[in-house]
C-alpha cells in the first residue's frame, strides 16, 4: 500500500456561482453558516430572463451604473432627449422612470439608497462586474420621490406608485417609511392590489413592535403588501429591526449588505431597507420563472417557502427567513408547466450532441395555452431558444337551458315542439350518446333524429289527457 486516506463523499453540483468578482461579499446570497437565501441553488433552476418590471420607489437609481444599466426598464413609448412627452403620460423624457419631486423624467439617484436597493434586486449577473442581484436579468423602473437627504412627501410617494401602476410594473420595492396613516396612500396600494401588483415594504428600523405602534406603509392591511424584517448572518433578528407577530410577514438579510451605489461604486449598508430588495428580487425571479402566477400566489410562495428561524418565531407572521431555492421548488411543484428533467448543467464537446428532456404538466396547472422558450446559456453565449407550448384542456361541462320547458295543454294526435339548448362550458369535447326524457311515472322516451311516433301518440298509449292533466319530465344527457 502506497498511501491511506479518508474516503470522501462527493455530490452533484446543484448550484450556480456567477463570475461577478464581489460575489463572495454577498453573504445574504450564500454564506458558510447557511443563514442565507440559497441563491446559487435557486440560480441552478432559474436566473431570470428580464421579463419582470420592478418599480424601485426610493431616492432614484443610477441608471448609468455598469452593474445596472443593462437591467434598467426603458419606456417603450418615449423618445430619449427630444423634450417631448411622447407617450402623453404627463412626464417628458421619462426613459428609465420618473422624478416626482421635480415632476420630470430624470430619476437619477443623488443619495445612494435607491441604487443600493436596485443592485440587490437585480444587478446584472455573470457579467464579470461587481455584484449580482437576486435575479440576474430584470427591468428596474426608477421612481424617485426621496431627495438627496433621504426625505420625501407621502403625496409624491402616491404619485410614484400610481406611475408604477400606469406603466405596468409587476411589483414595487419600498424601502422607506414614516409619516403615519394616509388614506391617499392606502387607496394607491389598494389600486396596486386591484392591478395584481405586489407592494413589498420595509418593516422599519426603530426596534418597535409594529403590532402596537404601526409603521407605514408596511402596516397597511392590504392583500398585496409584504412587510419585511431584517436578519443578520447568524439568523438573528437585526438589532434595529422592527417586528410584529401580526404585521410583519417575513425576514430577509439586512445587515452589512454589499451592493451598488452611484458613480460606479459599491458599499455595505444595513437596514430593513436592505432586506426588502432581497424579497423584491425573489418575487421578480419567481414571476419570471412562472409568469402565470398572481400577486397573491407569489406572496403565498414567498411566505410559505422560507426557512424557519428561531429569532423570528413570534416576531413575524411566518417565523421564516426567505429562501429563494425553496421558493422556486415550491412554485415549480404548484404551478410548474415546463421543467428540465435532471441537471441542466453539462459539458458539451465540439461536434457533440446531447438530449435535453423537458417535462410538461403540473398538479396546479389550469386550463389554457402555456408557452415558454428553451434557452441554452453558456457564459457569454446565449442561444436564440426554441419555442415550447402546451395546451391544457379540462373536462366538458354540460348545461341545458332553459331549466323549465312547458308544453301547456296538448290535444290528442297533436304534435307540439319546444327547443332545449345544450351547451358545453368546458374545454374538453363531449360526445352526446343520447338525449332522454324521464317523467315522474318511470317511462323514458329517447329522442332521435326521426321519432318513431308523435309525442301525442306516446301519451295516449299510457293514459288519457283527462286522467293526467300535467306531466313533469326531465331531459337528461349522457356524455362520454
Amino acid at each position: 500500500m502506497l498511501y491511506a486516506e479518508k474516503d470522501q463523499i462527493v455530490t452533484l453540483d446543484t448550484s450556480i456561482r456567477p463570475n461577478d468578482p464581489s460575489f463572495s461579499r454577498l453573504w445574504g446570497m450564500q454564506t458558510s453558516s447557511d443563514c442565507d437565501i440559497d441563491a446559487p441553488e435557486a440560480w441552478a433552476i432559474h436566473r431570470g430572463q428580464g421579463e419582470v418590471i420592478v418599480g424601485v420607489i426610493d431616492t432614484g437609481v443610477d441608471y448609468n451604473h455598469p452593474d445596472l444599466r443593462d437591467n434598467m426598464w426603458v419606456n417603450p413609448g418615449e423618445i430619449p432627449g427630444n423634450g417631448v412627452d411622447d407617450d402623453n403620460n404627463g412626464y417628458i423624457d421619462d426613459v428609465y422612470g420618473a422624478n416626482f419631486i421635480t415632476d420630470s423624467g430624470n430619476p437619477f439617484d443623488d443619495n445612494r439608497h435607491g441604487t443600493h436597493c436596485a443592485g440587490t434586486i437585480g444587478a446584472k449577473g455573470n457579467n464579470r462586474v461587481g455584484v449580482v442581484g437576486v435575479t440576474w436579468n430584470v427591468k428596474i423602473m426608477a421612481l424617485k420621490f426621496l431627495s438627496s437627504s433621504g426625505s420625501g412627501s407621502v403625496s409624491n410617494a402616491v404619485e410614484a406608485l400610481n406611475y408604477a401602476i400606469m406603466m405596468g410594473a409587476h411589483l414595487t420595492s419600498n424601502s422607506w417609511g414614516g409619516g403615519g396613516f394616509s388614506q391617499a396612500m392606502l387607496d394607491a396600494i389598494e389600486a396596486a392590489n386591484a392591478n395584481d401588483q405586489l407592494f413589498i415594504a420595509a418593516a422599519g428600523n426603530s426596534r418597535r413592535n409594529n403590532d402596537v405602534t404601526p409603521h407605514y406603509p408596511s402596516n397597511y392591511d392590504v392583500a398585496n403588501v409584504i412587510s419585511v424584517a431584517a436578519t443578520d448572518s447568524r439568523d438573528n433578528l437585526a438589532s434595529f429591526s422592527c417586528y410584529g407577530r401580526r404585521t410583519v410577514d417575513v425576514g430577509a438579510p439586512g445587515v452589512y449588505i454589499y451592493s451598488t451605489i452611484p458613480s460606479n461604486r459599491y458599499a455595505s449598508l444595513s437596514g430593513t431597507s436592505m432586506a426588502t430588495p432581497h424579497v423584491a428580487g425573489l418575487a421578480a425571479l419567481l414571476l419570471d420563472y412562472m409568469p402565470s402566477m398572481t400577486a397573491s400566489q407569489l406572496k403565498e410562495i414567498i411566505m410559505e417557502s422560507g426557512d424557519p428561524v428561531t429569532a423570528l418565531h413570534q416576531k413575524t407572521l411566518t417565523g421564516r427567513r426567505i429562501n429563494a431555492h425553496k421558493a422556486l421548488l415550491m412554485a415549480q411543484g404548484r404551478f410548474g408547466v415546463f421543467e428540465i428533467v435532471g441537471n441542466s448543467s453539462r459539458m458539451l464537446a465540439g461536434g457533440e450532441s446531447q438530449d435535453v428532456t423537458i417535462r410538461a404538466g403540473g398538479t396546479m396547472v389550469q386550463e389554457g395555452l402555456f408557452q415558454a422558450k428553451l434557452r441554452m446559456d453558456a457564459g457569454d453565449w446565449v442561444g436564440n431558444g426554441t419555442e415550447v407550448s402546451l395546451r391544457v384542456i379540462g373536462e366538458p361541462r354540460l348545461s341545458i337551458s332553459p331549466e323549465t320547458i312547458n308544453f301547456g295543454l296538448v290535444g290528442i294526435d297533436t304534435n307540439v315542439t319546444r327547443v332545449a339548448k345544450i351547451r358545453n362550458n368546458g374545454t374538453g369535447s363531449a360526445t352526446i350518446s343520447s338525449a332522454t326524457v324521464e317523467n315522474a311515472f318511470g317511462w323514458t322516451s329517447t329522442f332521435r333524429s326521426k321519432p318513431r311516433r308523435s309525442f301525442g301518440q306516446a301519451l295516449r298509449s299510457l293514459f288519457s289527457l283527462w286522467d293526467v292533466p300535467l306531466c313533469r319530465e326531465t331531459l337528461a344527457l349522457n356524455w362520454c
